[in-house]
């Protein structure tokens, strides 16, 4: 049986001599690993540049049979990227993100909105002239939103955010995973300029790293086993 979906490249693995098992993000069944034979073939249903991450396409599997590897029978691009895989800085923060987002999807469950949302923010950073550096933390904080685990805003007089929570508090807390009284304006500056829909907060160099390692302890509070992230330095290495 064939079936037919909307995908996102999250990467890929060598697997033997000349495939690659490869993991999307689908728009009907979310999650799916295929496997993929004659990358490099004239005959190859997916070519090199369709493998790269956040590849945006349409695909035709075959649905039944056993194991969770799927084999593509047609395969095209929904969205041509003008800049994502050729400017250093966009192509490292969609490595980066694609990995996260590898790492915390993991159901094989439809969410158009969520798939929707991921589409539409990397065709947005393909553009982006502005505000290229905050991009990340602006998309991993709306992301949270539909994991489950967006961040609350503060009530009067609390001046402390909890990352285990995700809610402000008006005292010093009773565990570690909490923001200082400076390291929460930081938070909520991030916050206020999503709320209004701004990628502009003027931050310094240090304060933008400083901002990422708390999102990345939010998540790790919030994903079970979200693991180590092999983009991570050459993200900071290029921002920094």
């Amino acid at each position: 049986m064939l079936a037919k979906t909307r995908a996102l490249i999250l990467g890929s693995v060598k697997y033997g001599d000349n495939s690659l098992i490869v993991k999307a993000y689908t728009q009907e069944t979310g999650i799916k690993s295929f496997i993929v034979g004659s990358i490099h073939s004239k005959k190859g249903v997916l070519k090199p540049a369709m493998v790269q991450a956040l590849s945006q396409l349409d695909l035709v599997y075959y649905a039944k049979g056993k194991g969770e590897l799927k084999r593509i029978k047609e395969a095209s691009m929904t969205h041509h990227y003008s800049e994502l895989w050729f400017d250093p800085v966009k192509s490292s923060l969609a490595m980066f993100l694609a990995e996260i987002l590898a790492h915390v999807l993991k159901e094989e469950e439809t969410n158009p909105g969520l798939f929707d949302f991921i589409s539409e923010a990397f065709i947005e950073l393909d553009t982006l002239n502005e505000g290229i550096g905050n991009f990340h933390l602006f998309f991993l904080l709306r992301l949270t939103g539909f994991l489950g685990f967006a961040p609350q805003m503060p009530l009067s007089g609390q001046e402390y955010f909890d990352l285990q929570s995700g809610v402000y508090s008006s005292s010093n807390l009773e565990h570690y995973h909490y923001l200082n009284k400076d390291e929460t304006k930081l938070w909520l500056q991030m916050q206020e300029a999503e709320k209004a829909n701004s990628l502009k907060m003027g931050l310094t160099k240090a304060g933008r790293s400083r901002l990422l390692e708390f999102m990345l302890s939010y998540y790790r509070l919030h994903i079970t086993d979200f693991g180590q992230l092999r983009s991570l330095q050459v993200l900071k290495t290029l921002l920094s």
